[in-house]
C-alpha cells in the first residue's frame, strides 16, 4: 500500500497571528463543532447558482461518474509558501461561504459597518484586518510567517487516506492536524527541505489520543473526494502559528480545504485554499496572547490599554456568523470570514509532541468583542 500524507500549514497572518493552547480549542464552552467526525463536517451552504447577480465563487462539486473510491495511496504534503493577500488579478484566497452576493444583495447578518464580498461574494474579511493592521509587522506579516515555515518552526498536517491516486475519486478522507513543528535531525532541529523527505511532529492536541493518531484524528471529514485533480473537504481545522512562547492554534470552524493534487515523482499540492469561519471569541481569545505592539515584553492581554484600542476595531469587521445555521435570522455578525492560499510539498509524519509556553494570559483566560 502506498503510503506518503499531507501536512499543510496555516495561511493567515490574522487567523494564524492567533494563540490559545490547543486543549479544546478555546477556553469554556464553545457553541461551535465538537471533535466528532460527523458534527465537524461543515454544513453546506444554500442551495441555489447566481445570487444578488454574480455568480457564487465555490469549491469543485463531487462528479457523480469517474474512477471508483477506496484506492489505498495515503498522501502527506508540507506547505513551502502560504499567501493571504490578493493575488496579481487582486483577487483574495477564499470561497463564497454563506450563499450571498452581499453588496448589492442582504448580508447574512448585522454589523456595525457596511460590507461588500469581492467577486463571486467571496468572503474574506480576515484580508480586510491585514489590510488595516499591516502597520504591526508582528501579528499581520505574511513575510515572517513564510520564514516560520521555510525554519520548520510549524506546520498544519493534511492527512488524505483512501485516494485512488487518479484525476477523481468520489469518496477519500481527509484528516488535520496541527505541528509543533519539523522534528529534530542529527544534532538539533533540521531545517526542511521541501523534497519529499521532511518529517515533521503531530500536535497531541489535535489528536483524540492513542498511540496512533493517524487513526483518531479530532478534525476529520470522511466523505472529502478529488474532483478533475483537485481535492476538495469540509471540515473544521486548527490554524497554527508561532508566539513567543511556541506554536499556538486558532480553530477554524465549517472550513473548506481544497487544492490541486500533482504529482510529479513527488507528490504536491498547488492553488491550494483554506477557508472557513473564524468566530470573534476565538480571534479575539486569540489575540490576547500576542506581543503587545507597544511593549513586546508583554502579551495583549496584560497590555489593557493597547488591547482596548484594538478590539473594537477588529470586531467591527466581523462579517458572517460562527455557524451557517445562524446565517439570515437577523442576529448580529459574530465571526470573520477567513481565505488563504497554501502550496504544498510531500512530506512525512513524526512523533506526537505537546505544546509547551503555559498560559500567558491564565488558564482561564477567554475574551470577545462583548466584553
Amino acid at each position: 500500500m502506498t503510503r506518503i500524507r499531507i501536512l499543510a500549514l496555516c495561511a493567515s497572518m490574522t487567523a494564524c497571528a492567533l494563540a490559545f493552547p490547543l486543549d479544546g480549542f478555546g477556553p469554556g464552552p464553545d457553541p461551535s463543532p465538537g471533535p466528532d467526525a460527523s458534527a465537524d463536517r461543515a454544513s453546506e451552504p444554500p442551495e441555489g447558482g447566481p445570487d444578488g447577480g454574480c455568480t457564487l465563487e465555490r469549491w469543485p462539486e463531487r462528479r457523480a461518474a469517474g474512477s471508483p473510491g477506496g484506492g489505498e495511496v495515503s498522501l502527506t504534503l508540507a506547505v513551502s509558501g502560504v499567501e493571504f493577500g490578493a493575488d496579481d488579478a487582486g483577487v483574495a484566497p477564499g470561497f463564497d461561504l454563506d450563499g450571498l452576493c452581499t453588496c448589492p444583495g442582504a448580508a447574512a447578518c448585522r454589523s456595525t459597518v457596511e460590507g461588500c464580498d469581492r467577486d463571486g461574494g467571496l468572503d474574506n474579511a480576515v484580508t480586510d484586518l491585514i489590510e488595516r493592521f499591516s502597520g504591526f509587522q508582528s501579528i499581520f506579516d505574511e513575510e515572517y510567517l513564510n520564514a516560520q515555515i521555510s525554519v520548520g518552526n510549524l506546520s498544519l498536517l493534511l492527512q488524505l487516506d483512501g485516494y485512488n491516486g487518479e484525476a477523481d475519486d468520489p469518496s477519500v478522507s481527509l484528516a488535520v492536524f496541527a505541528s509543533n513543528g519539523h522534528a529534530p535531525g542529527d544534532g538539533g532541529r533540521s531545517v526542511p527541505s521541501f523534497d519529499g523527505s521532511d518529517v515533521w511532529t503531530i500536535d497531541r492536541a489535535t489528536t483524540l489520543g492513542g498511540a496512533d493518531p493517524a487513526a483518531r484524528p479530532r478534525f476529520v471529514d470522511p466523505d472529502a473526494y478529488v474532483s478533475d485533480g483537485v481535492l476538495v473537504g469540509r471540515l473544521s481545522f486548527p490554524l497554527v502559528y508561532m508566539t513567543a512562547s511556541g506554536p499556538r492554534a486558532v480553530r477554524i470552524d465549517e472550513g473548506v480545504v481544497s487544492g490541486r493534487l500533482r504529482n510529479d515523482g513527488v507528490w504536491r499540492l498547488e492553488r491550494g485554499r483554506l477557508a472557513g469561519r473564524l468566530s470573534t471569541r476565538n480571534l479575539i481569545t486569540a489575540l490576547g496572547l500576542f506581543p503587545s505592539p507597544f511593549d513586546t515584553t508583554i502579551p495583549l492581554c496584560k497590555s489593557s490599554d493597547a488591547f482596548a484600542a484594538l478590539k473594537p476595531q477588529i470586531c467591527a469587521s466581523a462579517d458572517v456568523m460562527r455557524a451557517s445555521a445562524l446565517d439570515r435570522k437577523d442576529q448580529f455578525c459574530d465571526a470573520f470570514s477567513f481565505g488563504a492560499g497554501v502550496t504544498a510539498v510531500q512530506a512525512l509524519e513524526g512523533p506526537v509532541t505537546d505544546t509547551d509556553g503555559g498560559a500567558p494570559c491564565g488558564v482561564d483566560f477567554s475574551d470577545d468583542c462583548l466584553r
